[in-house]
């Protein structure tokens, strides 16, 4: 549904990328199946990293920055080396990310043995604002994985891929809050398929366009889903969510 909506690809294209789409699964599982016993020189050695000033900068006030990102390339690889990366810098940062719950012990299992060895520590989505607040008031950074669908009572509806998508509102009402940036993060294959890339874009500033609160969360949410959609369009096969 993605590709058709994609008018500037012909049927060759689409075929062609719906191959790299499944070329791209395939490494991102073996992938993971290595990532919990990793080495973090290993981990650094095959990401590379640009723009990661914009971030700096968001958390050289002390107040703790927000990340936003897709499930893109191998986030949880890209994920993990930011982890080491950020801890090397003159002043350490912690790394934080939302998680939405898994049912059962395995699936919590595999979803803790990916990321707490690397130092990526875990705040589960329900019941999350203390944490979030320690974490922030701890100078860290906390990232929050936008492309996931809500339900309405959980989320708000903005347009993604012309369509009308429930997403989560609560990175968009915690940066009000706590006048906390957003600072966008693409993670990307190389071409050579083996190392990957980690761009930070510029800081996305909270936006006032109303008085009502609300008005401002949906205009904002929106902000933040126009910039990952268009990060999804410059490689559309390496985006994860193909169901």
């Amino acid at each position: 549904q993605i590709l058709a909506s994609v008018p500037e690809l012909d049927p060759a294209e689409r075929e062609t990328m719906v191959g790299e789409v499944y070329r791209h699964l395939g490494l991102l599982l073996s992938e993971l199946f290595s990532l919990p016993t990793m080495p973090s020189s290993t981990l650094l050695s095959l990401c590379s990293f640009e723009g990661i000033e914009h971030l700096l900068s968001a958390l050289a006030d002390g107040n703790g920055a927000f990340v936003l990102a897709a499930h893109s390339g191998n986030w949880e690889l890209g994920l993990a080396a930011c982890a080491y990366r950020m801890a090397e810098e003159e002043q350490a940062y912690s790394t934080h990310v939302i998680v939405k719950e898994i049912r059962g012990q395995m699936g919590d299992y595999a979803s803790r043995r990916l990321r707490e060895p690397h130092g990526v520590l875990l705040i589960p989505r329900r019941q999350a604002l203390r944490r979030i607040k320690s974490a922030l008031d701890g100078g860290g950074a906390v990232g929050f994985v936008l492309d996931q669908n809500m339900t309405s009572d959980e989320g708000i509806f903005v347009d993604f891929f012309g369509r009308p998508a429930c997403t989560m509102s609560g990175l968009a009402l915690l940066s009000h809050r706590y006048q906390v940036p957003v600072v966008p993060v693409c993670f990307r294959r190389d071409v050579d398929l083996r190392r990957h890339h980690v761009r930070f874009l510029p800081a996305i500033e909270w936006e006032s366009v109303s008085d009502v609160l609300e008005d401002n969360i949906v205009h904002n949410t929106q902000r933040y889903t126009q910039c990952l959609e268009s990060l999804i369009r410059a490689c559309p096969a390496q985006w994860l969510w193909i169901h």
